[in-house]
């Protein structure tokens, strides 16, 4: 019985001491060990620092290269006796035009940032006209 003791006493105080040395032990910091992950691009901007990577000479070719789904209208129509659908844009929020027109005429240079406005948000933003979407342009 004083052997069962001892032995249970020995196992009782190994324990104790696992627990202890694991209470103290560092913890590793698992954030700094892990590796970072690329930041996710918004499919509906472009930033400033996008285009300062690029040799685009003007907005156009800058959407081109970056975000081409914006200038591709899918098919919709601008609820307007049925004519088709344009995409218009604004600069420094003054409509200036279409896309198709607009873009070319405003250097890569000038631009701060380029934003999208997908079309029911830009419907209900702008009016039915716009239900192909709006690129918005900042300047710097």
């Amino acid at each position: 019985m004083t052997l069962r003791i001892a032995l249970l006493a020995a196992c009782i105080g190994v324990a104790a001491l696992g627990e202890r040395a694991a209470a103290q032990a560092p913890v590793a910091d698992t954030a700094a060990a892990a590796p970072a992950r690329p930041s996710r691009r918004n499919e509906n901007v472009i930033t400033r620092e996008e285009i300062e990577g690029q040799s685009a000479r003007n907005a156009r070719d800058l959407i081109a290269r970056l975000r081409p789904r914006w200038l591709r209208p899918y098919g919709a129509t601008s609820g307007v006796q049925g004519e088709p659908a344009t995409v218009f844009v604004y600069l420094d929020g003054t409509r200036i035009g279409t896309a198709q027109r607009e873009l070319v005429r405003i250097t890569a240079e000038q631009i701060g940032e380029l934003q999208y406005v997908p079309g029911q948000e830009a419907a209900a933003r702008f009016g039915p006209g716009y239900s192909v979407g709006v690129i918005l342009i900042s300047s710097r």
